[in-house]
Parts: structure tokens; C-alpha cells; sequence
């Protein structure tokens, strides 16, 4: 006996419902999302963003990574987009809650001075944010004359440079 769907494409019977799919997302403490595919297109990319991918069927799969989360490259939070997606969802177990919290984005202006390698920051928290950036710190030297970063003398300064932008902070040469 052939099946609806075969009946349908032969053109011997009428096509059948396409099951709704689901739009819940779910959070579990072991820092996995579970989330229907049915959701809207802009919260699933945020969560594809940001996220591990385990699983792609009706219901996607994803494992949050503070590392993934920390070293994105954005000019807004991860922590904040991924945090408006998972709302939705029941109450945030505290191994989450505490991943999402909040840091300061990384923005404003660096200056660097490419003979010496000097870089400095309109604010205290630009340069503290380069000197405990996972993908910058290991530019700088430990010691640096106050208000200023100094790049090590074995690393590429046009990297630094490129990093920095991609993280948003805007590069001059001084």
C-alpha cells in the first residue's frame, strides 16, 4: 500500500499536513540548549553564533562554550544576544546564568606607536580589556610604563592591530 506522501507525488491523492514544528527552547544546567526549529530564524542564528553545534534535526542541539562566548568577535555582547534568546525559556540554571553575565564590550579607540610597540587607550578599561582579552593578551609584555601596553618585541604588531579592530576597537597611529 503506498504511502500518503508517494500517493501525493504521483499525483493520485492529496498532499498531507506538514507537522508543525516546534519553537521551545530548553536550557539544562549541563550548559546544553535544546531548541525547536520552529523558532525564529534571528534568535536560532544567535544560538548557531555563539554556540557548539551538537545536533541538527526538529530539534536543534547546542553546547554553550565560555571560551566560544569570550573570544567572538562582535561589536555587541555575546553574552547579552545569547541572554535575550534564552528568555523564553524557563528559569536559567546558575551554571548559565553566571556565563551570561554581562562584560563591557570592548570598544573605543587604541593608539599605537608602531616603532616602539607602544599602544594606549582613551579610558583605564580599553587597556585593561586588550590586557585580559583571550585573543590579545599574549601581544603584552607584563611590564609597561603607566597608561600604556607594550607589545612583546617577538610578535607581529600589524596582527595586534587586526585583532583589535576585529573586536571592535577603532586603530590610530600615533
Amino acid at each position: 500500500m503506498p504511502i500518503p506522501v508517494g500517493r501525493a507525488m504521483i499525483g493520485l491523492g492529496k498532499t498531507p499536513r506538514r507537522p508543525s514544528l516546534l519553537s521551545d527552547i530548553k536550557v539544562q544546567s549541563d550548559n546544553s540548549v535544546f531548541a525547536g526549529a520552529g523558532l525564529q530564524v534571528e534568535r536560532l542564528a544567535i544560538l548557531f553564533r555563539y554556540s557548539i553545534i551538537k545536533r541538527c534535526d526538529q530539534m536543534f542541539e547546542f553546547r554553550l562554550d565560555r571560551r566560544r562566548i569570550a573570544e567572538a568577535p562582535s561589536s555587541t555582547s555575546p553574552a547579552k544576544e545569547l541572554k535575550s534568546v534564552l528568555e523564553g525559556s524557563d528559569t536559567l540554571p546558575a551554571t548559565e546564568t553566571s556565563m551570561l553575565k554581562a562584560k563591557p564590550v570592548a570598544s573605543g579607540v587604541v593608539a599605537i606607536r608602531a616603532c616602539s610597540a607602544l599602544v594606549t587607550s582613551e579610558s583605564p578599561e580599553g587597556l585593561q580589556a586588550i590586557r585580559t582579552h583571550p585573543k590579545l593578551k599574549g601581544y603584552i609584555e607584563p611590564a609597561a610604563p603607566p597608561g600604556y601596553l607594550l607589545i612583546k618585541s617577538r610578535s607581529d604588531p600589524s596582527n595586534f592591530v587586526r585583532r583589535c579592530r576585529e573586536l571592535g576597537f577603532e586603530v590610530r597611529s600615533m
